[in-house]
């Protein structure tokens, strides 16, 4: 099952929830809602490390990288 991760901002804890769950109004530990989707959990917009306008979804392709 692929999951989401997500890190509070005030308490800096990590935790993951399963795609298709609700993203979560506060964090779990300190029930802050200063929280957001985790640095190395933002591949969204990516695809084979390149980011959209370099490749991406969307985006002819640069010249070179055919």
């Amino acid at each position: 099952m692929t999951k989401r991760k997500f890190r509070c901002s005030e308490c800096e804890h990590t935790w993951e929830i399963a795609y298709g769950v609700p993203r979560p109004s506060f964090c779990p530990q300190c029930r802050s809602a200063n929280l957001h989707r985790a640095e190395e959990d933002r591949g969204y917009a990516r695809r084979d490390g390149k980011e959209r306008g370099r490749g991406g979804f969307g985006s002819p392709p640069v010249k070179g990288e055919i």
